[in-house]
């Protein structure tokens, strides 16, 4: 693949005027080309950011002007225009969730499969310092699932997951809460607190009176990493230019398709097994 790669992003909004462009403007291996929202307002506004850029409304007319593509649309958009992406030997990178249904999923994964153009999953969570030391127990199965969704989408969840060599964990997540934004590790002899997005981690010992504190370096072996949320975006652009050109070993490479179709996986496991989570306020309960 020549260098500069040729880029569309398809899909001008918020994540992408607010991340993904202030990324390529700091990064060289991509020369963006194209812009592309049903909004041409949208698509004029982005491409005001990057000279000999032009704004288009329709994904299909990018065959021939284009090696790559970023599709960051509307989550039941995404699997389609990636796929049709894909069929057309443009090489992608989809913002989360690739895909709604295991279906889809596995659509996404086939056209990548069967042609030369590449698919890449955004989890840019994955650049952060933290989330990269944090990683130590390999896959993991859902054993509980509970939510307070009563039809729409949910604000709070609670997930019991096992990890392959069975060690049990939880998984919280709330937009209603202030939770730690940590991976905690509990062993027999300390816990260990590691941000999420920082690349701060505190050891714990078991007596509570001992306490070490540091920082997460970068991971040498895996191309360093981000210890700021916009700068997740930059580094997956490295990774994923990097992994366009053939330039980087397995274990360097950025989420591919399988990893996406494993994630609607975790998802739809997860659902398959929801329980309403306990609302003590909703069955009659009063202050004293």
């Amino acid at each position: 693949m020549e260098y500069p790669i040729r880029l569309a992003i398809v899909g001008c909004g918020t994540v992408a005027e607010r991340f993904h462009a202030p990324a390529l403007r700091s990064f060289q291996g991509f020369s963006p080309v194209v812009m592309v929202d049903r909004q041409l307002h949208r698509a004029e506004l982005l491409k005001s950011y990057f000279p000999s850029c032009v704004a288009e409304t329709d994904f299909t007319k990018l065959r021939e002007h284009v090696d790559a593509a970023i599709v960051a649309l509307p989550n039941d958009l995404n699997a389609m225009v990636a796929t049709q992406l894909l069929q057309a030997g443009i090489s992608v990178l989809v913002e989360k969730p690739a895909a709604l249904n295991v279906e889809s999923a596995r659509e996404l994964e086939t056209a990548a499969l069967k042609g030369r153009a590449k698919l890449a999953v955004g989890f840019i969570r994955r650049e952060a310092l933290g989330v990269r030391m944090a990683r130590m127990f390999g896959d993991v199965r859902i054993k509980r699932f509970a939510d307070d969704s009563r039809g729409g989408v949910e604000t709070n969840a609670h997930i019991d997951v096992e990890t392959q060599s069975g060690i049990p964990g939880t998984v919280e997540l709330s937009w209603t809460r202030s939770l730690r934004n940590t991976a905690r590790i509990v062993g027999t002899r300390g816990t260990l607190d590691v941000e999420w997005y920082m690349n701060a981690a505190r050891l714990a010992l078991p007596n509570g009176l001992h306490t070490l504190s540091g920082e997460v370096t970068g991971d040498c072996r895996l191309c360093g990493g981000a210890d700021a949320f916009p700068m997740m975006f930059l580094a997956q652009l490295c990774r994923w230019c990097a992994w366009l050109r053939d330039e980087t070993r397995a274990e360097e490479r950025v989420a591919d398709a399988s990893d996406g179709r494993r994630n609607i996986e975790l998802i739809s496991s997860c659902r398959a097994m929801r329980e309403q989570m306990a609302e003590p306020w909703r069955e009659g309960v009063t202050a004293g």
